[in-house]
């Protein structure tokens, strides 16, 4: 009974699926590794969302406060150049949360017009503590490529990039965290398909990227195409990544049974089973790839 059912099941793949795409959100790797990277980066992005987030208010509420003065003593200038600004070299008074000298860039007439030995007094943004103005015999001048708000450009660009690179990330860390659960403490929801091997893939040690976020870098990777022998018209193909020894062994159109973690789809056992049901030869990959051939017959014997 079970032979003729695995014949009308293999029967049913269809000759050709058509167009498979390989890229996917789902990596293939073990769910430690995945919480290893998801974790560290989706801190990263949230650290770098805090610092934009903090540094935009903080200009916000710096460009309609009144400005820190703090007095300096002019000790060097240099002439500007045809790529860059003047600059004048200031010792400052001591003061609290300021260093003791500073350079700053400062337009040319004041480059001109300010000797050596000079008392000036610098203008600072409240919290973010910018020099964005200079002043001299009662003339303010403004400080060229900044403003009392510091830099909100790239307090913006730094949080959008912190909004960017987040999603992915955290998204791993949930998969990861929620298939070792299940590696652990719930075997029996990992997902298992039988299905006929439709395609098969392998990168050299290349710089081509994998489809995909999590990316295959510069190491081989190998990946097979299964097409479920069950599931009526709903059926569609599933990408897979696995180890360089089960690429070598598998062909287009063999029959196998997989179990994968439902989540990142790491394949944790593959079984190859000819369509007659006669041998089949199992790979476990969790714990390290073994390869065992058992006979059917022998066993109902």
């Amino acid at each position: 009974m079970l032979d003729n059912t695995i014949r009308r099941e293999f029967r049913d793949v269809p000759a050709d699926v058509g167009p498979i795409s390989w890229w996917s959100w789902r990596p293939g790797i073990k769910p430690r590794n995945a919480l290893l990277l998801g974790c560290p980066l989706t801190i990263f992005a949230l650290l770098m969302m805090l610092l934009g987030l903090i540094t935009l208010v903080a200009g916000i509420e710096d460009s309609s406060s009144a400005p820190l003065l703090v007095p300096g003593t002019v000790i060097s200038r240099s002439t500007g150049t045809t790529t860059s600004a003047p600059q004048l070299t200031i010792q400052l008074r001591r003061t609290a949360g300021f260093p003791s000298t500073v350079a700053l860039a400062v337009p040319a007439i004041v480059a001109q017009h300010v000797p050596i030995n000079a008392t000036v007094t610098l203008m600072y943004s409240q919290r973010l503590h910018f020099a964005y103005a200079l002043e001299y015999a009662g003339h303010p001048y403004t400080l060229p490529g900044v403003s009392a708000a510091g830099n909100p450009v790239g307090s913006i660009a730094l949080l959008l990039l912190g909004l960017i690179m987040l999603p992915y990330p955290a998204l791993l860390a949930h998969w990861g965290w929620r298939d070792l659960l299940i590696e652990r403490y719930d075997r029996g929801r990992l997902c298992k398909m039988m299905a006929c091997i439709v395609d098969t893939r392998a990168t050299t040690r290349t710089l081509v990227a994998r489809p995909g976020l999590a990316g295959r870098g510069t190491r081989p990777w190998y990946g097979i195409a299964l097409f479920p022998v069950e599931g009526g018209s709903s059926r569609h193909v599933h990408t897979f990544s696995v180890s360089g020894e089960i690429y070598g062994s598998v062909q287009k159109g063999t029959l196998v049974n997989v179990t994968y973690a439902p989540h990142l789809h790491y394949v944790y056992r593959l079984e190859f089973q000819s369509p007659q049901g006669r041998r089949k030869r199992t790979v476990a990959l969790t714990p390290p790839a073994e390869v065992q051939y058992t006979d059917q017959n022998r066993k109902s014997q």
